[in-house]
Order: C-alpha cells, then sequence, then structure tokens
C-alpha cells in the first residue's frame, strides 16, 4: 500500500494510507489504537470507515487525528485531560472535539497541542510544567488559547511544546531542564520563549529534546 504519513506513540504506531485511510498497530491497553477495544494488533488494522483523515500524531498512549474537513478527534489514554472532551474518561473510539476547525495537531505525554484553521494555538492536558503555555500550572481538559499570535506548526515533547509562528520565529516553552527550549538556559518557562531570531520551516520534539529545520534548509538539534 501507499502511504502518506506515519506517528509513533509509545508501544503503537499509526499511518494514513494514501487513500485517506487511517491505520494503527501495536499496543493499546488505553485505547489507543482506536478499534473501540483493548485488544493489541500485530499488523495495521483500519480506524473506522473514514477515508478523510490527512494530519496525525501520538504519543504517550493517546492520539489526535484531523479529517479533511477540519474536524479534530481524540482517543486513547486521558488521565490528565489530553484529549480535550472536558473530562477524564479515556475512549477506545475516536472522539470529537468541539466544532471548530483545525490544521495540525502535536501529542506530548501527557498533553496536546493544535493549531486551528485560522492560525491560533490551542493546549489541552497536564500542565505541571507549564507545558500549555498558559503562564501557570492548571490542568486543563479542553482546549485553551496560546497568547493571541498566529502560528503555523506545532510540536510536543514528553514535557516541552515548540512552535513556529507564521512570522517563521521559533518558540518554547515548558521543562528546560534538559536544554531542551534550546535558549542556552536549563529554565524552565511557563509562556512561550522566543528562540533566537532565525527563521524556521519545521520543528519536532523527542522526550526530552527538540529539532528544528531553518528557512534555509539547515537542520539543528539541541
Amino acid at each position: 500500500n501507499l502511504w502518506s504519513q506515519a506517528a509513533c506513540g509509545g508501544y503503537y504506531a499509526a499511518a494514513i494510507q494514501s487513500n485517506g485511510t487511517l491505520w494503527a498497530w501495536g499496543y493499546n491497553g488505553f485505547g489507543q489504537l482506536g478499534t473501540s477495544d483493548f485488544a493489541q494488533r500485530y499488523s495495521p488494522v483500519q480506524i473506522g470507515i473514514s477515508s478523510w483523515w490527512t494530519n496525525i500524531s501520538s504519543s504517550g498512549n493517546h492520539m489526535c487525528a484531523i479529517q479533511s474537513d477540519g474536524t479534530l478527534w481524540t482517543w486513547g489514554n486521558n488521565n490528565n485531560g489530553q484529549l480535550g472532551t472536558s473530562d477524564m474518561t479515556q475512549r477506545m473510539g475516536t472522539t470529537q472535539i468541539g466544532s471548530s476547525l483545525w490544521k495540525q495537531v502535536a501529542c506530548g505525554l501527557y498533553h496536546t497541542a493544535a493549531i486551528q484553521s485560522n492560525g491560533t494555538l490551542w493546549t489541552w492536558g497536564y500542565n505541571g510544567y507549564g507545558q500549555l503555555g498558559s503562564s501557570n500550572l492548571t490542568y486543563r481538559s479542553s482546549p485553551v488559547q496560546v497568547g493571541s499570535s498566529l502560528w503555523k506548526q506545532v510540536a510536543c515533547g514528553y514535557n516541552h511544546t515548540v512552535a513556529i509562528q507564521s512570522s517563521g520565529l521559533l518558540y518554547a516553552w515548558c521543562n528546560g531542564g534538559n536544554g531542551q527550549l534550546g535558549n542556552n538556559s536549563t529554565t524552565t518557562f511557563y509562556s512561550p520563549v522566543q528562540i533566537g531570531s532565525n527563521l524556521w520551516s519545521q520543528a519536532a520534539c523527542g522526550g526530552y529534546y527538540a529539532a528544528a529545520i531553518q528557512s534555509n534548509g539547515t537542520l539543528w538539534a539541541w
């Protein structure tokens, strides 16, 4: 089969085929495969019957995906409100989050960030390190907007978040104990802090590190 995008969680993976169908496999103890059960799968199994998926992200034990109509769907572990369903109940099947339209989503270990089609950035879930960028440590079980800036891409690590504004400037926030914020310190920031003055096109996060591509095509990591 031909595929267009893939994402990996803790002990599972998912991918979108070129025909827009969504498939998942691996560990399913929290229902993170979206198959409406807890049985693990050793080969790809289709999630639902929709063929309109365009963007997917997974981390820890929850998964989020966006359909071509801009609707956002989440499922799996929800012990910190990371599904954005206004509660902490885990889901074995896909659940729509509100009625807003979205263009990109990123999953952290226990938190989630996503950009709406109008460029606004929203976060929810665990906030013990300030990874929601809301200037406090309050957990959120539904999306809360991060500032008023416009954004084009976001990525989440275990306990930190990195995002690129529509201007190309790079920002990071939350736990910086391993230098994962890229601002020459190990300080934790509860709201977005600008990383240098270069322009960037894409960012990605691992557990306690990050990497990004500048607009000139060079790759950087910290």
